[in-house]
């Protein structure tokens, strides 16, 4: 989830390497661009803009263990969350 509230014009891109967005809210503008641990499939990929987010949905490339983390930096982003009512457990 991208919590950008009432977002105007989004431009977002979902590669296999990365996720980039950029939108506009209230005025200012917005803008991320996230390196994944692995590869995602883009084209099972999906996203849907809400009223005070966008939601994506990121499937794997290949299936298999668990990555230890979404992104391949470790470096935490206060805004980025994790939808705990979607979480799969790893056992």
């Amino acid at each position: 989830n991208i919590p950008v509230a009432d977002v105007k014009d989004p431009q977002i891109l979902v590669e296999e390497g990365k996720l980039s967005f950029v939108g506009v809210s209230s005025g200012k503008t917005y803008q991320a661009e996230l390196e994944f641990f692995g590869e995602i499939d883009p084209s099972k990929s999906k996203y849907i803009i809400k009223a005070r987010a966008v939601e994506f949905v990121l499937i794997r490339r290949e299936p298999g263990a668990y990555w230890p983390r979404l992104l391949q930096s470790k470096t935490k982003f206060n805004w980025l969350k994790v939808d705990w009512e979607k979480w799969v457990d790893e056992d």
